[in-house]
């Protein structure tokens, strides 16, 4: 970890932006309607849109990608699993083509990341550090698995 921080923190302005990629925001999104729990977990998880990733944190402020679901869901008061290891094996199983937003999206072997759903072909994330949470394309990276809480 010491070893990353070390490199994203001496990247120019210019290697910062092809670091953090797109914007947070990609043009034409719009939030789907709250219509229940994953949906306000959802709008909840929206308003970190921006906020820094940190290695472990839950929130409120910064967070892990496992963390940000964590938070999001407690604020509607549901508890989920900490690591994403333990998000990919408990919910739901989820087809791709019946994902809803809010669903926990598994990427890689190993379980090793997590984003929420938002919707519109996104995927609501804490990327890594130095890259803030963010919206990208939900298959931008590969998927593992969908559960649903």
């Amino acid at each position: 970890m010491d070893e990353v921080r070390r490199r994203v923190d001496a990247l120019s302005d210019a290697q910062r932006a092809l670091w953090v990629g797109g914007p947070m925001i990609p043009e034409g999104y719009v939030a789907p309607p709250v219509d229940g729990i994953n949906s306000a977990a959802l709008r909840t998880a929206l308003t970190r849109l921006g906020s820094p990733y940190s290695w472990g944190a839950t929130g409120p402020s910064e967070f892990d990608c496992s963390g940000l679901m964590v938070w999001s869901y407690a604020q509607e008061g549901k508890t989920l699993p900490r690591s994403s290891q333990a998000q990919a094996v408990s919910g739901s199983p989820v087809a791709p083509a019946d994902m809803q937003p809010g669903d926990l999206v598994i990427y890689y072997p190993g379980a090793t990341h997590v984003g929420m759903y938002a919707g519109d072909g996104m995927v609501l994330h804490a990327p890594t550090y130095g890259v803030p949470v963010k919206l990208e394309r939900v298959d931008a990276m590969p998927i593992s698995g969908i559960r649903r809480y």
